[in-house]
């Protein structure tokens, strides 16, 4: 299991209880899922201290017994020409490196179920700035479990899948970032969820609204949510 997710990543370089769900989806919301999560995130950008979260969750489609991964992209556009250095958020030469991460602990959560409890979650994420576009950025995120602790997943409930930490390092004083104001939109494009080899591995996309957050009051314009989603699955194996 180890082996696969070092595989991807090289590649890569509160309501009470679960929500009941209808149908296979994914969704992404601010600070929790559901009626629990914002739309919207704003940010006075005079502190450089605290964070804002983001949550993506899924539905998963009826008959996934042996659940054991997962593989998120997202995508960042502002409504600016270029991405501001606020959005420049890993490399070396990045603005904001290491002001985001990734986590698959949701031990602190409870508005949706929490498949990866008790079980090793482990895995990491890669984020490519100026991608299919000079003001989009591109966010990938894998999470998988020992394939000997895979198990069932309910296509009526709604499962956390990550946590995405923006942490407000660099948004004032000296050595601040820029644009940090700049509105913008982020969209969970699309979800793989894996089984084993051979069990059947599953690709979600966007359903509207639902998979789409803003950020300083940005617009999703048409055409949000397009990316292309790449053959990750033959690399995840």
């Amino acid at each position: 299991m180890l082996a696969r997710i070092a595989l991807v990543l090289a590649f890569l370089a509160p309501i009470a209880g679960p929500r009941p769900a209808a149908a296979a989806a994914i969704q992404l919301g601010w600070d929790d899922c559901g009626l629990a999560s914002a739309r919207n995130k704003s940010f006075s950008c005079g502190v450089t201290t605290g964070a804002d979260v983001l949550v993506a969750t899924f539905v998963p489609p009826g008959g996934m017994n042996q659940f054991l991964g997962l593989v998120g992209t997202l995508e960042v556009q502002t409504a600016q020409a270029t991405l501001s250095p606020w959005w420049q958020l890993q490399g070396p030469s990045a603005c904001r490196a290491g002001a985001l991460s990734a986590s698959y602990d949701f031990s602190a959560y409870s508005g949706c179920a929490d498949f990866w409890a008790n079980r090793n979650a482990m895995g990491g994420l890669n984020y490519d700035a100026a991608f299919e576009g000079a003001n989009r950025g591109r966010i990938r995120v894998i999470c998988a479990v020992p394939e000997d602790l895979r198990g069932p997943v309910d296509a009526s409930t709604e499962y956390y899948a990550f946590r995405l930490t923006f942490s407000h390092a660099r948004a004032s004083g000296a050595g601040a970032c820029g644009g940090c104001a700049d509105a913008a939109c982020i969209s969970l494009t699309a979800m793989l969820l894996s089984q084993p080899a051979g069990v059947g591995d599953y690709t979600l996309t966007a359903n509207g609204g639902n998979a789409l957050v803003t950020w300083q009051g940005g617009t999703c314009a048409s055409g949000t949510q397009t990316g292309t989603w790449g053959k990750l699955k033959s690399i995840y194996r």
